[in-house]
């Protein structure tokens, strides 16, 4: 009975340990995407309102996911500490994984945002007299070193979550 209590918790922690690797990332890009619909809704109500639901939602969830084994040991009791665990032990698959990930996202973001920069400024040009056209090219070029930033502070921040 205690092998299979210690199986049954063993794969509860490599299934929590998989929805962390791929829930983050999958849900911090979909956050990232809502808050661009948000910006750039304009009055339209329903972009306005799913870019809200996005914002609003994948944040939400980022948190959830990133403090799911907090709240499985401290709630669920699911293993007891001895003292020997190391940080190598808990997590000994995940950091190849993620380092991986976030070179390939640096490598896209890089070529992706100066193109989203020029994007902005073709938009704010040909927008002959529509204001709403020129403060959307504006915010894109003012969006896209932020978006940068935030792909090369993430992979720094993951660590301290």
């Amino acid at each position: 009975m205690d092998n299979i209590q210690h199986a049954a918790n063993t794969v509860m922690e490599q299934l929590i340990r998989l929805l962390q690797l791929i829930g983050i990332p999958v849900m911090g890009v979909l956050f990232i995407i809502g808050f661009l619909v948000l910006l750039t809704s304009g009055k339209n109500p329903r972009r306005k309102r799913a870019g809200y639901i996005m914002t609003v939602a994948f944040g939400i969830g980022i948190l959830i996911i990133s403090y799911i084994p907090l709240l499985a040991y401290e709630y669920g009791g699911m293993r007891e500490a001895t003292g020997n665990e190391t940080i190598d032990s808990m997590v000994n698959s995940s950091a190849g994984l993620g380092a991986v990930f976030f070179k390939g996202l640096k490598y896209a973001a890089v070529p992706l945002t100066f193109t989203m920069f020029y994007v902005g400024v073709l938009v704010a040009l040909v927008a002959a007299k529509s204001p709403q056209r020129k403060r959307l090219g504006m915010g894109i070029c003012i969006l896209s070193p932020i978006a940068l930033l935030i792909v090369f502070v993430i992979p720094l921040l993951l660590p301290h979550l």
